[in-house]
């Protein structure tokens, strides 16, 4: 994938989170919020043959951690598609390499992106829509129960815009690359996929619950 640098938006940083802005035919978008820190450095890249997607890049190497989230622009809004945030320094190597801080911001988000299939039209092509949660890549993101979730260890996962809770995962739990996947597979199975209780394999978990759970916290 080739990107190119966009000079075209502005970054919100007054508030207790930061915001993200594209210019649009001389027209301010409405501000998304962004997974960053108030001291990150943070530059917006397009891919060459995506016109509607952008890519924002953040790093702090003082933390140290690195990320980019992906965006589509419908009319003068900005739609998030995916996130990968990469915090410890074992993933920091797995994805970038060592001594990635000395790297431009352009190669550091085009290795994420490449790296992570979700991210990456031409891969997610090739990809089965349904597998089981040992599959995905950590740093990667995933579909289940109406929410995207983002792997962050071989055995748990958070929602997205949600890093600091966190759940369990059984390595053969089944997840979706696409929300429309999940859904169909959750209507063609209500009863064994939302009662545990009826699942032939007794080990794995409710997520649904978990996420009811979450939206009740006040």
């Amino acid at each position: 994938m080739k990107l190119r640098r966009f000079d075209d938006y502005e970054i919100d940083r007054s508030g207790g989170q930061i915001h993200f802005f594209i210019k649009y035919r001389d027209k301010w978008s409405g501000g998304v919020p962004l997974n960053a820190g108030t001291n990150d450095n943070i530059e917006v890249f397009r891919a060459v043959g995506q016109p509607n997607r952008y890519y924002v890049y953040n790093e702090n190497t003082r933390m140290p951690y690195a990320g980019v989230e992906a965006f589509d622009r419908q009319g003068f809004e900005l739609y998030p598609v995916d996130s990968v945030l990469l915090q410890n320094d074992w993933e920091l190597e797995l994805y970038l390499g060592r001594r990635w801080e000395d790297r431009t911001a352009l190669t550091n988000a085009k290795k994420i992106i490449d790296g992570t299939y979700t991210m990456n039209p031409r891969r997610r092509k090739s990809q089965n829509p349904r597998m089981s949660f040992s599959k995905v890549k950590i740093g990667g993101s995933f579909e289940l129960n109406g929410s995207t979730w983002i792997k962050k260890s071989n055995r748990t996962a958070y929602i997205f815009g949600m890093p600091h809770r966190w759940f369990y995962f059984s390595k053969n739990d089944i997840v979706f690359t696409t929300r429309k996947e999940a859904k169909e597979y959750e209507r063609s199975q209500p009863t064994r996929y939302l009662n545990p209780r009826k699942r032939k394999n007794g080990r794995q978990y409710d997520h649904s619950e978990y996420i009811e759970f979450l939206y009740d916290i006040p």
